[in-house]
């Protein structure tokens, strides 16, 4: 619970400090926007998505309704996606031409400039912290494996918050679960991601019938909808 409270206020620090038009870097976002300036739903693929606000070239189009597939390769930046895009397929993994193993020049958790080509690190003045070998996929193995399960996972989106329990699942997804938790997958939200949920939203003006007590902030909002019922 502190973990993801910890991470929420990074994430909300990151929305102050960049409250501006772009938040990529040099101003890529805004050629992106323009250009789809009359669409306000799509989907993106970002490759390197780094944070989901800072340094991120399709933030702007999420807040205009858009969502899609974000990829990184440290799962620090993985992490603050699930929380500030749930309804995205955020997956944790880095790309190449070709499956295998490459070597990742690491400097530190969140950095813009961990990569897997040598010559663009040593262009950098931070020091690397450490050089490490690292599995590497290819992207049509994702769109591939998100295609197989499209429209089989369904989750209740309720005034903007996903409720991962309440669902229809296709009893398709049986083998894939039953392997993942053997493989000691337990995180309900992360499975979704990476298995490609779609989600069913509903939007209640009064009391939300899906809502959750996890906090006592949450119980004492249960407590007032009690007293005025």
């Amino acid at each position: 619970m502190l973990d993801k409270l910890f991470k929420k206020l990074k994430i909300l620090k990151r929305k102050f400090k960049y409250k501006k038009k772009s938040y990529s870097f040099g101003g890529v976002d805004l050629l992106i926007d323009y250009i789809f300036k009359n669409i306000n739903k799509g989907f993106y693929i970002d490759i390197g998505c780094q944070h989901p606000i800072s340094n991120n070239n399709t933030y702007l189009l999420f807040k205009k309704g858009w969502s899609g597939i974000n990829i990184d390769l440290d799962q620090t930046n993985i992490d603050l996606f699930n929380i500030e895009r749930p309804i995205d397929i955020n997956i944790c993994s880095a790309l190449s031409s070709e499956e295998g193993i490459e070597k990742l020049y690491f400097f530190h958790n969140g950095s813009p400039i961990n990569s897997l080509n040598q010559s663009i690190s040593n262009l950098n003045k931070s020091k690397i912290k450490n050089v490490t070998d690292i599995k590497v996929n290819i992207l049509n193995n994702f769109l591939e494996k998100i295609k197989d399960y499209e429209g089989k996972l369904f989750f209740i989106n309720s005034n903007d918050t996903r409720h991962n329990i309440f669902g229809l699942w296709s009893i398709d997804l049986l083998e894939r679960l039953e392997k993942d938790l053997d493989n000691g997958e337990r995180k309900v939200e992360m499975w979704a991601n990476k298995i490609g949920v779609k989600s069913i939203n509903m939007k209640f003006e009064n009391k939300d019938p899906f809502f959750n007590i996890n906090t006592k902030e949450d119980l004492t909002k249960a407590e007032e909808y009690l007293e005025n019922d």
